[in-house]
């Protein structure tokens, strides 16, 4: 066996677990009982096995995440984390848009910190490409882009969206309404919009452990349901002057909230160019890191790919 091979099968059958749960099983088995790391070495093994066995992607319709994280596989809970709300919603409303209306994906969208009617005119002006002011003052529409609107709600009528808005909404009342779906009303991913609005019924000593307590209901409902969440959320600011500045996992609004997260993207912009946003992935057990660049129109938050030298869209592959 090759020293690579070696480090391969070592990595695979490596298990992180605390210091307390081994403790937990030692105090039952013994503390010289090898049986411990074997059975939970050989758990791990099944369990990576089954996954593979029984995961096929579901692209998000992002181009430039959808190629670098290899899609959305069942249960995976996606961080997509901006310093800048305004990006992270962006994001949303262009998820919505490529997957649900393009793509024709069953979409389930819980809006946490926006009115439902802000939330579509948003989308419309996406679509459209007309300023929200100019939608919400529709004398000044032309009939040419009245037309526009028409056309476009036409299309969400015969989409797969559904958007539920409840401002402040509780994890529980989240995992409550997933819980209550048939298995063949089940959409293709869930987006959550966003952690910054979601609460907890459970008491919590501050908002750190809420946090932290929101997003492992989200990773066990995901689990259990098998159903894909894209959760947007806050990044820390603190960092944001720097020069060079590139997010990482220390900029989590909770670092607890790092083991509960499958896949993190983050999203940030450029002062000097304001039409550019940077998509970096941090976290990734499929392997790609990296990062992109793509357009940013700020007026229909419409995010618009670059080309990317050597890939097209065939050049992402579902397992």
């Amino acid at each position: 066996m090759t020293a690579q091979n070696k480090k391969a099968e070592d990595d695979y059958y490596c298990v992180s677990l605390p210091p307390s749960e081994w403790r937990h099983i030692d105090r039952w088995l013994g503390d010289n009982v090898s049986l411990t790391s074997v059975v939970l070495t050989e758990l791990n093994k099944i369990q990576k096995t089954y996954e593979k066995g029984k995961r096929s992607a579901v692209r998000i319709g992002i181009a430039s995440i959808d190629t670098m994280i290899g899609g959305l596989h069942p249960g995976e809970l996606l961080y997509v984390g901006s310093a800048e709300e305004r990006y992270n919603f962006a994001v949303g409303l262009n998820i919505i848009h490529a997957a649900g209306m393009e793509g024709n994906k069953k979409v389930l969208v819980f809006n946490a910190g926006r009115g439902q009617y802000s939330y579509a005119r948003s989308l419309i002006s996406l679509c459209t490409g007309i300023e929200e002011s100019s939608l919400q003052n529709a004398q000044s529409l032309t009939g040419e882009e009245l037309e526009q609107v028409e056309t476009v709600f036409a299309a969400l009528q015969l989409s797969n969206i559904s958007i539920i808005s409840t401002p402040n909404i509780s994890v529980e009342e989240i995992c409550n309404k997933m819980k209550a779906l048939r298995v063949q009303d089940y959409p293709d991913f869930i987006l959550i919009d966003n952690l910054s609005f979601l609460t907890m019924q459970e008491p919590c000593t501050n908002r750190s452990e809420e946090l932290q307590k929101i997003t492992e209901k989200l990773w066990s409902i995901a689990k259990d349901s098998r159903i894909p969440i894209v959760l947007t959320g806050s990044l820390s600011k603190r960092r944001m002057e720097m020069e060079g500045y590139r997010p990482t996992a220390a900029d989590l609004p909770e670092e607890r909230m790092l083991k509960f997260l499958d896949k993190i993207v983050t999203v940030h912009g450029n002062g000097k160019c304001k039409d550019r946003l940077y998509i970096t992935v941090i976290k990734n057990p499929d392997g790609t890191y990296g990062y992109r660049k793509i357009k940013y129109d700020p007026a229909s938050n419409r995010l618009i790919e670059l080309l990317i030298q050597g890939q097209n869209k065939s050049s992402y592959k579902s397992n």
